[in-house]
């Protein structure tokens, strides 16, 4: 359109050829539909009726592949002017065929024109005008064109203003209108050139002369004398802004912030005093609103029932997966008895659904309560391509969230085994007491600990009575089986703050902090009437019965002792015990640990 390839109007330069382009998206028929098109409307504006014949015939196959509404529009818009054009050239059978492909493209428009006059009603006007001029029916075709040229300056679309501009110039110029025609070319004229499309301009001057003539508009012709010094259209600074909020997009990777980024960036680029995202999700198979500001997430009936959301808006997006334009909540009838704009006088609304592979991700919901017909359909425009980059946005925040969540899944893991290996290495795999080397760790603790303190640290050696000949009895199995169940009784008798550990074959051993010679021998006793009244029958031995002899020592740790010490005098007195007649305690109450030496 600016005249910057090899054929104004035409898409063919040196780093860009059709053929190819085609040939490589063979497997892409969505991208095949766009891009006939935007070719379709490149040789409409231009005038190329073969070139617009050609793309618009490659459309109808393409159809099921192409879902988004505004892309169908433009593509029916098109084949309504190529089949007018072929109309009014033909006569008999083949006018006749020209009028039903024309009359199809005219039915889709209608159709919605009825759900969006604001939108389609100025393409339908165009359709109808275009088909009484090719029928000859210049009452209807005047009338219809008048309505295009009108709503369409409405619309908000710069091209389709200029375009239904110039085919009713055209129109009246081909009845002998001068002036009237002549007046609605130079408004196209002046249209092209503010939207940009400085080729078209210039294709217009050549075409029609009284454009370029100094005495027609002469700051006009002031305004457009080269390409190379024309400033940037205000479409212009739209796509750059876009491309901008895109690239901002595509760098979020979490979803709540990619959500409030779109929020901002809606906000700036449209006016909208309220932005919305509603997201699919997959774990409860229906819409949410995403927490916000201390507000947990909710379901779609839940949001629409606190007052959050227009459920009927975003049922029909859904519905229908297409944009809902709407200029007056408070008299359009698809959202105005919603509960969510009850008391609502004046505002408009945008509702766009965001598609991944033709299926609904998100929902952006656009308000402005301060105004009508606040969202354009030129703004459409640009809220629709930030949607396709939200698409992507939202895939990658998806896959990223799933992959931080594998990864903290497996930190926990990893953490749990480790936590688990580190068990395995302080336990005693066949009681589950604590093992030697963790009695170790905990006896020099509390020994220094009652350096600091001045505390009386208790331990107690405990040993199975004759447990070799309940071994040579029982086997090796029912030995391991007495084990733990011996070992289960002393961690059941002592207090909670002291360590039961297995010291080796069939010897235990408690460390009990902060007690006395009295307390430690207190525990002691305990345990070993716990293990006697088991009754657990040792068929080897008089009595019948498993018990435990058992050493018990306490003392406040002195300055060059050693905690090693502790448990050498307690094993000396178990030796006593068992000496004494086993099934027994022996204390020794000596507080100087290094009096056994």
């Amino acid at each position: 359109m600016r005249g910057e390839t090899a054929e104004p109007g035409g898409f063919a330069d040196d780093t860009f050829d059709e053929d190819a382009y085609l040939a490589a998206q063979a497997g892409n028929p969505t991208a095949q539909a766009y891009f006939h098109i935007a070719t379709a409307v490149a040789a409409a504006v231009f005038g190329d009726g073969p070139a617009l014949d050609r793309h618009v015939a490659a459309l109808p196959p393409l159809w099921p592949h192409l879902p988004a509404m505004y892309s169908n529009a433009a593509g029916n818009a098109m084949i309504t002017l190529s089949a007018a054009a072929r109309a009014r050239a033909a006569s008999g059978a083949e006018q006749d065929a020209a009028l039903a492909e024309l009359d199809r493209g005219r039915e889709f428009l209608a159709a919605r024109s009825a759900d969006q006059p604001g939108n389609f009603r100025h393409l339908l006007h165009l359709a109808e005008a275009e088909r009484a001029w090719a029928t000859g029916d210049f009452a209807t075709a005047a009338a219809g064109f008048d309505a295009a040229a009108r709503d369409a300056a409405r619309s908000g679309w710069p091209w389709h203003a200029s375009l239904a501009a110039e085919r009713a110039g055209l129109f009246f110029l081909a009845y002998g209108m001068e002036h009237i025609g002549q007046r609605l070319l130079a408004e196209a004229y002046d249209g092209y050139g503010a939207w940009g499309a400085y080729a078209k301009v210039r294709r217009m001057e050549r075409d029609h002369a009284f454009l370029a003539a100094p005495r027609a508009k002469p700051s006009r012709r002031a305004a457009l004398v080269t390409t190379q010094s024309v400033n940037v259209s205000t479409q212009m600074i739209d796509l750059l802004a876009v491309l901008e909020a895109a690239r901002a997009l595509s760098s979020e990777t979490d979803l709540d912030r990619l959500r409030r980024r779109v929020a901002e960036v809606l906000s700036a680029m449209t006016g909208a005093t309220a932005v919305q995202v509603v997201l699919w999700d997959d774990r409860s198979g229906g819409w949410v609103l995403p927490g916000d500001d201390g507000r947990p997430t909710l379901s779609l009936p839940e949001a629409a029932e606190c007052g959050l959301l227009p459920m009927t808006a975003l049922r029909y997006a859904e519905r229908t997966r297409e944009p809902m334009l709407v200029d007056d909540v408070s008299r359009d009838d698809r959202v105005a008895r919603d509960p969510f704009l009850a008391g609502v006088r004046h505002g408009s609304m945008l509702v766009v659904p965001v598609l991944s592979q033709g299926v609904p991700r998100a929902i952006l919901l656009l308000e402005n309560r301060l105004t009508r017909a606040a969202f354009s359909l030129g703004r459409l425009d640009a809220v629709l391509l930030i949607a396709g980059q939200l698409t992507v946005s939202i895939d990658n925040a998806l896959v990223y969230a799933s992959l931080e969540g594998k990864v903290a899944e497996r930190t926990e893991e990893l953490a749990e085994a480790n936590r688990r290996l580190e068990l395995l290495t302080v336990t005693d795999p066949l009681t589950g007491l604590a093992n030697r080397r963790r009695l170790t760790d905990v006896l020099e603790a509390e020994w220094w600990r009652g350096l600091r303190t001045g505390e009386p640290i208790g331990l107690a050696m405990i040993d199975i009575d004759n447990f070799k000949k309940y071994n040579d009895h029982y086997g090796h199995q029912g030995g391991d089986e007495c084990l733990r169940v011996v070992a289960q009784c002393l961690q059941a008798s002592v207090r909670a703050t002291d360590l039961v550990a297995r010291y080796g074959g069939e010897e235990f051993c408690v460390v009990m902090p902060d007690v006395d010679p009295d307390g430690a021998l207190r525990v002691a006793e305990r345990a070993c009437r716990a293990v006697a009244d088991l009754h657990l029958p040792h068929a080897a031995v008089d009595g019948g019965i498993v018990t435990i002899s058992i050493g018990v020592t306490s003392c406040v740790p002195l300055p060059g002792a050693l905690p090693d010490q502790l448990i050498k005098t307690a094993d000396e007195v178990l030796y006593e015990a068992k000496r004494a007649g086993r099934n027994r305690v022996a204390a020794y109450h000596d507080p100087d640990p290094n009096a056994g030496r």
